[in-house]
């Protein structure tokens, strides 16, 4: 008969609609966001994160959905 492999695509994760820094919060297990990410910290996210799709809301009407793929290693307020 040879040996055969099921795998059942029905048992992967599935995140509950969320933004991202609440999500980030939760898994980190911290309230406070305006600390900097230690590196262990930044793994951890990049991992739960990387391939997640997410919707960007903040432009009105304007509906756009991505996908993650990384993160840097920048502060949102040191960006160009």
């Amino acid at each position: 008969m040879g040996v055969s492999l099921n795998i059942d695509i029905s048992s992967i994760v599935f995140f509950e609609p969320l933004p991202v820094i609440e999500f980030v919060r939760q898994l980190l297990k911290r309230d406070d966001t305006s600390k900097p990410l230690s590196d262990t910290e930044r793994v951890k996210i990049k991992k739960a994160l990387r391939g997640v799709k997410v919707e960007v809301t903040h432009c009105g009407n304007l509906i756009r959905r991505y996908r993650i793929c990384g993160l840097t290693s920048q502060a949102t307020r040191e960006q160009a």
